[in-house]
């Protein structure tokens, strides 16, 4: 036997791609082959060893066998010395007397036993040896695939505050199911899988995600298979290595199906601000949707639609179906971060497919921030860690402190930085704040006293861990409140990074109304306070409505836009009030058993608000205040909750929305659009469109921004900058409920005939100055001339051209107002002459142009002047072909009979960088 194992172990080693002896690498990275294991079982199986004394080959071969054994045959079950033996017929072998050989072996390997201060973990080096067990290894929602995950998530974020890896692999040890698994070989081989990925990562170029990583890292790295502790030719475990590298890639850990926000904390120019990134995953399954929508997983359209969920409705991705899942197809990268109140309050989702509209989620980490104090990883983009008692791996902890509390350090004798309380060195005291809470640096363990508990800050703690809590229960959405609303008392949960959300213990949970006492759990409904104290330490502190369990809400519109009913059922004798000194409606309720009947009337009935508050108060129970939509009868257009109260730009469609209400249900409503242009004269109905608004009960609903494609098109069908689209929501006897009109510009300039100076319409006070400048159309390139603002800086609405201002040349006015800019075209200088421009183009380089603008037919010249113009569009470098440009520009503003395809210059001129 002991011939055949050396035999086997010389042949082994000497096959293409080994080194032909031993030479200290990791024995997974030998990549050993499923026919080479088996001949090795069979070669081991010939015989036992006599006496419990293996021969010398025979035991480094068994060294090979146990770790590759661990890596192909353990199931999670306890690691013992007795089913290693028994699966090559050692059961007579006494495995103490195998300690002596083995360590030997280990060292003819070049490979350092696994020792802790009071033993040598003989069972360990097998499985450090031996890579990850391909038993374990299962799909996206496995156990140990979600552990990796989570190792990958805390190790990109800490790696660079420890020494070993190992210890963060360990912080994550919660997941690792069964029990078993938690032992530090289990801890070493991720941390090694781990770092490995992380270090592989920066191999693959970034526009190779949609291809296979592990073919972009053969080309980048050929013998980075060493590295891997896996067994690389099992599907299973390319398909996890591939998922781990590609989440590595996107900075991120997020499986299927799970909507992450990430708050972080952003030093900018103008001092420090809040911020969220809305995290999309990159497939969900059908059935999620379908569950949102309640509707059947087999209705569901082609293509979904994730909005942010608020008064201003913003498409965040865009969802297009693939079998059984959907996959990201776009997203808006602007309309999913959100910044200062936006982000610390509650963050919710909605999707969207045709005319149904989904339940509101709160995504992963998603839930408002409350009244503790608030801790980010220091940096100027720190990651949000955490409130109340945080304790955490890095070395600092940037944490923004609510007023009236008072810092102390846990350990008073030890040299630090300044003292707590204190701005951080080098930072301006007007930069220190944000939200209205004062940032500090803490470095050491601090004790940070608010009125409701203690809270302890600990960084470079070894025991780091980030938890987010949520109340869970039956949401109530029908009502707008700044604390979420529940239909009976919610259950405080807890959940740590990865970890599924569980319920915190019934003993480390309070509840209280305003001013009152804390105890078990709340009695009545209003609005309630909870929080989570453990150890003496404040974990969690927020506010919450509570209404009764059955409760409803009716809305009943009435004759007209003026006045309505909301109806609230189920409600216990509630008293209902309106709120507010200022309101700008008239409230009156009276109860009919559990019910309340809330009638609620305009101030102004020729502009309604809205929304109307309303104040809440059971006995025995803190009043909750509450928005409800208004009920009056009819549509109109509403800005951000708001009645519009002004003419729209193209840009500023978004946050608004078509509203309209009816007790009909055979009612319907829609949207009517209608192009007004200066070279349409009179005529009617030349260019138009209709939406109809979706449904929810009595109420109807459409985003503006769902339209803004049609308004584009029509927009673009005329080349006047005066053009504009005129929007009217109707119902089905076409009886006009609102209207607004949408501009392609925000601002109108206009000029006296002497040309003397600007004015801007319509007026804008503000506190920050309006700002005019003058571009010369032809030559881009050059610098802009300021024009100087007539009147008062709160007023500024007018500018004067400067005396040496050439005006024979065509510029462009550009209005900047609170850092948003608007462009709008208009000659200032005269025009010159068709004429004029041919003769000085002749030797240009734009001769099709120029043929083309000579050509007599209609149809051939436009289309000439089409080809042209696309040419000429085609340029990237504003610098280059300046003739070109000028003679195209000039061209356009004295044409008569412009060409469709004109208003294509106007897209570049206005979106060109140089022009901004």
């Amino acid at each position: 036997m002991s011939d055949g194992a050396a035999v086997w172990i010389r042949d082994f080693l000497r096959r293409p791609g080994r080194p032909g002896r031993p030479d200290g690498r990791a024995l997974y990275a030998y990549r050993c082959t499923g026919e080479e294991f088996d001949s090795l079982t069979e070669t081991l199986k010939q015989g036992a060893p006599l006496r419990n004394q293996p021969g010398t080959a025979v035991i480094r071969a068994f060294v090979l066998y146990a770790s590759e054994w661990w890596q192909r045959r353990y199931d999670g079950r306890q690691w013992a010395w007795e089913p290693l033996l028994a699966s090559i017929g050692w059961d007579s072998v006494d495995y103490p007397d195998l300690y002596e050989p083995v360590r030997s072996a280990w060292r003819w390997w070049k490979v350092a036993l696994v020792r802790l201060p009071t033993s040598t973990r003989y069972l360990g080096t097998f499985a450090c040896q031996g890579g990850l067990p391909l038993a374990l290894v299962g799909d996206t929602g496995s156990r140990v695939t979600q552990y990796l995950r989570a190792v990958l998530n805390h190790a990109a974020a800490y790696r660079q505050f420890v020494d070993d890896p190992i210890d963060l692999a360990r912080d994550q040890q919660h997941l690792l199911n069964p029990p078993t698994l938690r032992r530090d070989y289990v801890f070493r081989l991720a941390a090694d899988l781990i770092e490995a990925v992380l270090d592989l990562q920066a191999d693959i170029e970034s526009d190779s995600q949609d291809e296979d990583p592990l073919n972009a890292l053969d080309q980048a790295r050929p013998h980075w298979r060493r590295t891997m502790p896996l067994a690389l030719e099992d599907a299973r475990v390319r398909g996890l290595l591939t998922g781990l590298l590609r989440e590595a890639a996107q900075g991120r850990s997020s499986p299927s199906d799970e909507f992450r926000v990430e708050r972080f904390l952003r030093r900018t120019d103008v001092g420090w601000r809040l911020g969220a990134r809305i995290r999309l995953p990159a497939s969900v399954s059908a059935d999620h949707f379908a569950r949102q929508l309640r509707v059947p997983a087999a209705a569901l359209p082609p293509r979904l639609e994730m909005r942010l969920q608020g008064e201003r409705v913003r498409v965040v991705g865009l969802y297009v179906r693939l079998s059984d899942d959907f996959r990201l197809a776009r997203s808006a990268r602007s309309a999913t971060e959100l910044w200062d109140s936006e982000a610390c309050g509650e963050i919710r989702l909605r999707c969207l497919a045709g005319g149904e509209v989904g339940e509101p989620v709160v995504p992963q980490r998603g839930s408002v921030l409350g009244e503790l104090p608030w801790a980010f990883r220091s940096g100027d983009d720190g990651a949000f860690i955490g409130e109340g008692s945080v304790s955490n791996r890095a070395p600092e902890v940037v944490v923004l402190v609510p007023d009236g509390c008072t810092l102390e350090r846990l350990n008073p004798e030890a040299e630090s930085s300044p003292v707590p309380g204190t701005a951080p060195a080098g930072e301006p005291e007007d930069r220190v704040h944000a939200l209205g809470r004062t940032l500090r640096r803490i470095s050491e363990p601090t004790a940070i006293d608010t009125g409701s508990g203690r809270c302890v800050i600990r960084p470079s703690s070894v025991h780091a861990e980030e938890e987010e809590h949520r109340l869970s229960g039956q949401r109530f959405h029908d009502l707008e409140s700044t604390s979420p609303l529940f239909r009976d008392a919610p259950i405080l949960q807890v959940a740590r990074t990865g970890q599924t959300p569980r319920a915190v213990p019934a003993g480390e949970v309070s509840w209280r109304q305003t001013g009152g006492n804390w105890r078990s759990r709340p009695d009545t409904p209003g609005l309630w306070e909870v929080r989570h104290l453990r150890d003496g330490e404040l974990r969690h502190l927020g506010r919450t409505g509570i209404l009764p369990a059955r409760f409803e809400l009716t809305i009943e519109p009435g004759t007209d836009m003026g006045q309505g009913h909301l109806i609230l059922t189920q409600a216990q004798g509630v008293r209902v009030a309106g709120a507010g000194q200022d309101s700008e409606t008239v409230v009156t309720a009276r109860t009919e058993g559990d019910d309340a009947l809330v009638h609620v009337a305009a101030r102004n009935e020729a502009a309604p608000p809205a929304h109307v508050k309303l104040r809440l108060h059971w006995s025995g129970g803190s009043a909750l205040t509450v928005q409800a939509p208004f009920p009056g009868q009819g549509g109109r257009f509403l800005r951000e909750g708001h009645a519009l109260d002004r003419d729209l730009a193209v840009d500023d469609l978004y946050g608004v929305r078509a509203v309209a209400l009816s007790p009909d249900p055979n009612e319907t409503f829609r949207i009517e659009g209608e192009l007004r242009a200066p070279e349409l004269g009179g005529l009617l109905r030349v260019a138009h469109f209709r939406r109809s608004l979706g449904r929810s009960g009595v109420k109807h609903e459409l985003a503006l921004i769902d339209v803004r494609p049609m308004i584009d098109l029509m927009l673009a069908a005329s080349s006047s900058s005066e053009a504009s689209v005129d929007l009217r929501i109707v119902d089905r006897s076409q009886r006009e409920h609102g209207a607004t009109r949408v501009h392609r510009f925000a601002t109108a300039l206009e000029h006296d005939p002497d040309m003397v100076f600007f004015s801007l319409s319509p007026i804008h006070r503000e506190e920050v100055p309006t700002t005019f400048e003058a571009l010369r159309i032809a030559r881009p390139s050059l610098e802009p001339v300021p024009l100087d603002v007539i009147g008062p800086a709160d007023a500024s609405h007018r500018a004067v051209l400067p005396r040496d201002l050439d005006l024979k040349a065509t510029r462009l006015l550009v209005v900047a107002r609170n850092d948003r800019v608007r462009i709008r075209p208009i000659a200032i200088g005269g025009k010159p002459s068709p004429s004029d421009i041919v003769d000085g183009v002749r030797d240009t380089e734009a001769p099709r142009l120029h043929e083309a603008m000579n050509l007599v037919d209609p149809d051939s010249r436009e289309s000439a002047i089409a080809e042209a113009m696309d040419e000429l569009l085609e340029h990237e470098d504003m610098e280059r072909g300046e003739e070109e440009w000028a003679f195209l520009t000039d061209s356009l503003l004295c044409m008569e009979d412009l060409p469709a395809s004109a208003s294509d210059l106007f897209k570049v001129l206005v979106t060109k960088p140089k022009l901004l």
